[in-house]
């Protein structure tokens, strides 16, 4: 898996822009390209109706710091100030108006990182938080009931960990959650409520998974949910009003996916969506009123091409 990384250099690149309107809609669309081509495993994350997307990796630039901001009011990138250090495969949360982007793989592609940084677009600047007690990468985060839990992933020795810390963004300190039922990587999250629900990802033997895990974090406490349609790792999770959407990813199986699996929370039950015009995994993706907008990510090897999607009808 160290290698994993930079074999990703060698995977066909998309700094593509794709939308789907998962409340009105039935096609993906393509409606631009991201500033840095050949982008992967980076995060795009909403805040206040625009979406920014936060180092990676990409083709031109290696590892990287750039911050990229889009607007889909008016299909326009801009740039702000990057992050203090390049950094890839790290967690990275909105709370209260700032984003929170914590651990994560450093620039020389040898060293997991422990770091929080906090980005507030008001004055454009990054500030520190405290460090996470445990340095990893590969994990996710998410915000319930004003804590940001960072929850998985991979530790320094590149084994993977059930680790769940909490980040008290206003106190500016750390503590421990309940540990996850298996150790995991590289699967979707989303939170709802007092809930946290994480999709499929990667064990400690390398098998890619269907399951579905959902923290409680009003009594700290894991249970077992209806299990995904297809096993998928490096896919991402989006909540649009009370269903969850999964998408793309890799599986063992299939290869690189372009499938969307819908999960409704209320009836605990999956249904499917039209795939991605492409296979795609290690891209990004966020929501902003209801539309689903994914970016950039890497195919398979070979070419390069060029797009951000949406989905509508």
């Amino acid at each position: 898996m160290k290698m994993k990384l930079w074999l990703l250099m060698l995977l066909v690149f998309f700094f593509t822009i794709f939308s789907f309107c998962a409340l009105a809609s039935e096609k993906w669309i393509q409606i631009g390209t991201i500033p840095l081509n050949g982008r992967v495993n980076f995060k795009a994350i909403e805040l206040n109706g625009k979406i920014y997307l936060l180092g990676g990796v990409s083709s031109e630039k290696g590892i990287t710091n750039l911050v990229d901001v889009y607007n889909p009011k008016n299909n326009a990138w801009m740039p702000v100030n990057p992050m203090k250090e390049k950094k890839t495969n790290f967690a990275a949360s909105a709370y209260q108006g700032k984003i929170y982007v914590i651990g994560g793989y450093r620039e020389d592609g040898r060293f997991f990182m422990n770091t929080v940084e906090i980005y507030n677009p008001e004055n454009n600047t990054w500030s520190k938080g405290k460090p996470l007690p445990s340095r990893r990468g590969w994990m996710e985060s998410a915000v319930s009931n004003d804590k940001i839990y960072v929850i998985g992933g991979r530790t320094v020795d590149f084994h993977n960990t059930n680790a769940v810390e909490i980040y008290d963004p206003v106190q500016d300190e750390w503590s421990l959650g309940p540990t996850m039922k298996e150790s995991l990587y590289n699967f979707g999250i989303v939170s709802f409520g007092d809930k946290i629900f994480i999709f499929g990802g990667v064990d400690e033997s390398g098998k890619i998974l269907d399951t579905l895990y959902i923290l409680n974090t009003r009594i700290n406490s894991w249970a077992k949910g209806a299990h995904l349609p297809t096993p998928r790792e490096n896919c991402q999770a989006l909540l649009v009003g009370e269903k969850i959407y999964i998408i793309g990813g890799y599986n063992d199986d299939v290869g690189h996916l372009a499938s969307v699996d819908v999960y409704d929370i209320q009836s605990e039950t999956w249904d499917s969506l039209p795939p991605m015009n492409n296979p795609r995994w290690g891209f990004g993706a966020a929501t902003v009123d209801g539309t689903i907008f994914v970016f950039g990510g890497g195919q398979d090897f070979g070419e390069r091409s060029a797009f951000v999607k949406t989905y509508e009808k």
